[in-house]
């Protein structure tokens, strides 16, 4: 069953059944899943730090695939969804690491436009952006965008 807040504003609960943790209202994951997620994502860290011990910049491609053509107007729903969903793959990690990341174009294929991202030191945001910055001057710098 469920139990509602009393005056100490504790969240309200809601038992599912076999959820032994139960789940705060507004569709959030039960607890347990909350907690590994965050044990998962210091792991994620630690792994990154340990990388990045033998250099002082990680480069790997922005997309695992070759980018996609942004959906029409008049595209469903779930396309748009599915679009935006392969972009992740590679960056999220970063949102959660709290490692410093920059994308930038580095070539084109086909008309579009291919990513290398590269990946810093916990609070080194400062080599990460000298590293762009000399890329996209010395190394390639992306065309403008056909009209």
């Amino acid at each position: 069953g469920a139990w509602q807040a009393d005056t100490r504003r504790r969240p309200v609960r809601d038992r599912q059944d076999g959820d032994d943790d139960g789940a705060l209202h507004a569709g959030a994951l039960p607890r347990r899943y909350y907690a590994k997620a965050q044990n998962l994502a210091r792991s994620l860290a630690a792994a990154y730090d340990r990388a990045l011990q033998e250099c002082d910049l990680l480069v790997m491609p922005t997309l695992p695939m070759k980018a996609t053509k942004i959906p029409g107007p008049d595209a469903e729903r779930e396309e748009i969804v599915a679009r935006a969903l392969e972009m992740l793959a590679n960056t999220c990690p970063f949102d959660v690491t709290g490692h410093p990341a920059i994308t930038l174009p580095c070539a084109v294929s086909e008309g579009l436009p291919v990513g290398m991202m590269l990946v810093g030191r916990q609070a080194d945001d400062a080599t990460v952006l000298r590293a762009a910055d000399a890329f996209e001057k010395n190394v390639f710098a992306a065309p403008a965008p056909p009209q």
